[in-house]
């Protein structure tokens, strides 16, 4: 904390001393006598006897946030650029803070090199993959809406429609889904995560409204792989290198970076709506897609389930069986279950609706 203070405390009396430098001036020997006054553009003017006076421009406080909030409130692109500004400062410092922390308590242990090569290929297969997925969503619903059939504009019931397509899909195909993703492997099933969210999205692009209704039930197939394909194979592999304890950090780092990579994502998929149109965002998410595809496709090594308890015909019904009677059997995944269905709820409600 006391570092935070400190840097807090040297950046603004810096600004103070480079103000004083910029609005400091000699001016005609006029006056004599020694006298302050305070003017009205919140400015402070020093006059000192002899054959010059000094004139000190010292901004006040409340004139220079009046000027800050003024500037960053301008526009919702300058607010969120000046916010976004604010909380990665804040982040900064409290990286330092805890790795000052960390490094006068412990040493922290090297780590080994195929840790961060693995964290290395996962990471820039996942990011990629992450940014082709967060470029469409905010586009998703005004692009359907603004299809026409029949001479009249897509209504936001037909709109949901087409989304509770997607859902179901998710919730019908899903289980199978990991399945087929266990047993013919992950890299198999990120790479195909990749094809179908991509085949789902450029459906975006047609006016026929099956073609609508079927890109979107790709669309949830594919989801059911982008949320636990990469994921279960950086787990096999961290397995079979004997790596599990570097796990946690590995998540971390996806998860804290996938937070940077949607408002990277935001503000391309912006970019690429000014100069494409509404279905542009979809396009260029395209790009990121197959460029993590490939990613996966050279780097990673497939991995697959342990095949041992697969043997008889059964072998589907009673792993989604056994999969229930685990969650069913601990509270705390019911509860991050139902959290996040509730989160996943809200959020879908918010972006259809707003």
């Amino acid at each position: 904390m006391k570092l935070l203070l400190g840097f807090c405390t040297t950046i603004l009396a810096t600004s103070h001393v480079l103000s004083f430098a910029a609005t400091t001036k000699i001016s005609s020997p006029i006056a004599r006598a020694v006298r302050t006054r305070a003017t009205a553009s919140t400015c402070t003017e020093l006059k000192m006897s002899g054959s010059s006076s000094l004139v000190l421009s010292i901004p006040r406080a409340g004139g220079q946030l009046s000027n800050i909030l003024t500037t960053a409130t301008a526009s919702p692109s300058t607010l969120f650029d000046f916010t976004l500004l604010a909380l990665a400062a804040s982040a900064f410092g409290l990286k330092i803070i805890g790795t000052g922390s960390k490094s006068n308590s412990l040493q922290e242990e090297e780590k080994p090199v195929e840790v961060k090569s693995l964290q290395i290929k996962f990471l820039a297969a996942f990011w990629l993959l992450r940014c082709g997925y967060w470029m469409s969503g905010p586009y998703v619903v005004p692009a359907y809406k603004s299809k026409v059939f029949g001479g009249v504009e897509a209504s936001m019931a037909l709109v949901s429609k087409i989304f509770l397509s997607g859902f179901a899909a998710t919730a019908i195909f899903g289980p199978s889904i990991g399945q087929a993703t266990d047993r013919y492997g992950r890299k198999a099933g990120t790479i195909a995560f990749a094809l179908l969210y991509s085949i789902g999205i450029a459906s975006i692009k047609s006016n026929a409204l099956l073609v609508l209704f079927a890109g979107r039930i790709v669309v949830g197939c594919a989801l059911s792989l982008l949320f636990t394909a990469p994921e279960a194979w950086v787990n096999g592999e961290a397995g079979r290198q004997n790596l599990q304890k570097y796990l946690g950090e590995t998540f971390g780092l996806a998860f804290t970076g996938d937070a940077l990579v949607a408002i990277i994502a935001g503000k391309l998929a912006s970019l690429a709506a000014s100069v494409r149109g509404i279905t542009g965002p979809f396009e260029l998410g395209i790009v990121f897609l197959l460029a993590g595809a490939t990613v996966s496709m050279l780097f990673w090594n497939e991995n697959k389930a342990d095949t041992s308890s697969t043997k008889n015909g059964n072998a589907n019904k009673s792993g989604i069986r056994e999969a229930f009677d685990i969650i069913r059997g601990d509270q705390k995944l019911m509860l991050v279950g139902a959290v996040q269905s509730l989160f996943e709820a809200a959020m879908n409600v918010s972006n259809h609706y707003s």
